[in-house]
């Protein structure tokens, strides 16, 4: 049995391709909330056993999501099971903190500026 997972190749969600690597402005009406980064990933986990005996699950794509606040705090969220986001970003909005905001996408060099203040590598797509 492997130490580390063989295939680390997570199957691909398409929906995640309009907002990988986009930023976006959160507000509640005219009202700024933050402004979010959002980094697609994979991760694999182990389902049993220990040393050599180990046994890897599926790899799997998730969100990590991160938002620098109106007070300026950064922060990141990890979201594996994304398909209640997805189908609020598909429709410009997202639930936090239990209110549902509105989210304006930047374009690309929006995006890239965001990207780089917020200090995230570049992905496997350079952007």
């Amino acid at each position: 049995m492997p130490w580390k997972p063989r295939n680390f190749t997570a199957v691909h969600n398409p929906r995640l391709d309009p907002f990988m690597n986009r930023a976006a402005v959160v507000s509640n009406g005219d009202e700024y909330v933050s402004t979010i980064f959002v980094e697609i990933s994979s991760l694999v986990t182990q389902v049993s056993g220990h040393l050599w005996w180990t046994q890897w699950g599926e790899a799997r794509e998730f969100i990590i999501l991160h938002e620098r606040m109106a007070d300026g705090f950064l922060t990141d969220h990890w979201i594996e099971y994304m398909d209640e986001q997805l189908e609020g970003w598909e429709k410009n909005t997202m639930w936090d903190m239990g209110e549902l905001r509105d989210l304006r996408w930047l374009d690309e060099a929006g995006s890239s500026a965001v990207r780089l203040e917020f200090g995230v590598e570049p992905t496997h797509d350079g952007q």
